[in-house]
């Protein structure tokens, strides 16, 4: 498929015109009072950007999960307050623990 060049200076500067079905979603989504001379609806590609992310599902669950881990590692003092490197000599010789099954004898089945 080729594209014809425009053939006028005009036909450059125009902007394509979206779908009606299109301008009224955004109509509806933008706030009242912000509507340009023309009455077409001003928004900033980031609130166009958060709309659209508000609306899938899977990225804010993503977002709650990535918040979490974020705050799960600003306060992991808070949360985990033994330090992780701690060394117990008393523990250095001690055999390992005995396995639990659900037969209760403490063998592994």
């Amino acid at each position: 498929m080729t594209t014809s060049l425009p053939t006028t200076p005009g036909e450059a500067e125009r902007e394509p015109v979206p779908s009606e079905a299109v301008q009224s979603e955004f109509v509806m989504m933008t706030a009242p009072g912000k509507l340009a001379s023309g009455g077409h609806a001003v928004a900033s590609q980031w609130q166009l950007m958060w709309w659209q992310f508000r609306r899938h599902r899977l990225a804010m669950a993503s977002a709650v999960v990535l918040l979490v881990i974020y705050l799960v590692a600003t306060f992991y003092e808070f949360i985990a307050p033994f330090d992780p490197l701690a060394f117990t000599p008393r523990y250095t010789y001690a055999p390992p623990s005995e396995c639990i099954s659900s037969t209760g004898t403490g063998r592994a089945t």
